[in-house]
């Protein structure tokens, strides 16, 4: 495809419109062709901000009527899906912000959609994008800390509000932050969820969840620890322990933005990290990942390749997920088939 991409937005909110905007604006092989949102305001003023256009009210209506290659879609979770597969069947690729649905019924849902579209999705796990994991990741796969045994993740954030707060709308931190850190567990160690047991506490006013622990067991017998929490406020850490050394990452927080992904390894098998070390990426914008994240997942649709994080992907986290919630219903572990 050497013409410009013609994108179309579902979803003028805060993320659609000052994280993922911006470097589709940048991009010159890109074409902002329409957007929609249901609040009319923000559509048009969304439009104006970045060039889209053609603003939208209903995004059936710019589905019907633009020609677009791929789509954006950037809504509550629990209205991700089925604006996912109406793109899918209006001929479109899509980008789909994650968890790209409430649970993994859903995420199976959109795959079927793609088989029958020949149409592919791209999922917005940006973490696999910042500098501080991708440095982390190269070395664990490298096997600077031999084989690995254990992994300990937490994720949190200040106490979530609007549809973040409403557990119909798929808000609560389990589905916010915690599938960004099962993402990045089933990412870094490459191993497929065989069981999960976990605990939850919800919050009284609303009934979403408040803070959630769970143990994950992988293939190849490793061993993850995970907690998330909305009560907590800025927390991102990753470990992981090998039988030759260990590896961590954790974003430093400056009041809500994230200055840098600073990573710390030690390894008993690369004399270049035989002492404890730090790497700080040499890129510290938080919003490098997206750049990151979206300039891939444009060239993917361009040269029709594999999309870089896949709806079998999400499905993954989904069934841990799905998992947890049913081990902290029941008191019981969960196996995943």
């Amino acid at each position: 495809m050497t013409k410009q991409l013609r994108i179309g937005l579902i979803g003028c909110g805060l993320q659609g419109v000052d994280v993922l905007c911006p470097p589709l604006a940048s991009d010159a092989s890109v074409e902002l062709a329409a957007c929609a949102d249901v609040d009319e305001v923000r559509a048009k003023e969304t439009a104006e901000r970045f060039g889209f256009a053609r603003p939208y009210l209903d995004y059936d209506d710019m589905l019907a009527t633009e020609d677009l290659d791929a789509v954006v879609v950037a809504l509550p979770h629990a209205a991700l899906k089925t604006a996912v597969i109406d793109a899918l069947d209006a001929g479109a690729a899509v980008f789909v912000e994650k968890p790209a649905g409430l649970n993994q019924a859903e995420a199976e849902e959109i795959i079927a959609a793609e088989h029958l579209t020949g149409r592919r999705v791209t999922v917005g796990y940006c973490e696999r994008y910042a500098e501080g994991r991708v440095i982390m990741k190269r070395l664990i796969s490298a096997g600077a800390i031999g084989r690995i045994q254990t992994v300990s993740a937490s994720k949190g954030s200040w106490p979530l509000e609007g549809w973040r707060a409403d557990p119909d709308a798929g808000g609560g931190p389990l589905q916010w932050v915690g599938s960004h850190l099962t993402d990045q567990i089933l990412w870094m160690t490459d191993a497929q969820p065989v069981r999960v047991y976990g605990e939850m506490n919800r919050a009284v006013e609303t009934g979403v969840d408040d803070a959630t622990a769970f143990t994950l067991r992988l293939s190849g017998d490793i061993l993850a620890s995970v907690v998330c929490s909305q009560r907590v406020g800025a927390v991102d850490v990753i470990e992981v322990a090998g039988d030759a050394g260990r590896i961590r990452a954790e974003w430093e927080w400056n009041s809500h933005q994230v200055p840098r992904d600073i990573v710390t390894i030690f390894s008993e098998v690369d004399a270049a990290y035989s002492h404890p070390t730090t790497i700080e990426p040499g890129k510290p914008s938080p919003l490098a990942m997206y750049e990151r994240e979206l300039a891939a997942w444009v060239a993917s649709v361009k040269d029709d390749t594999d999309p870089p994080v896949t709806m079998h992907d999400a499905s993954r986290v989904l069934s841990v997920l799905d998992a947890a919630v049913e081990s902290a219903r029941t008191g019981l572990p969960v196996e995943i088939s």
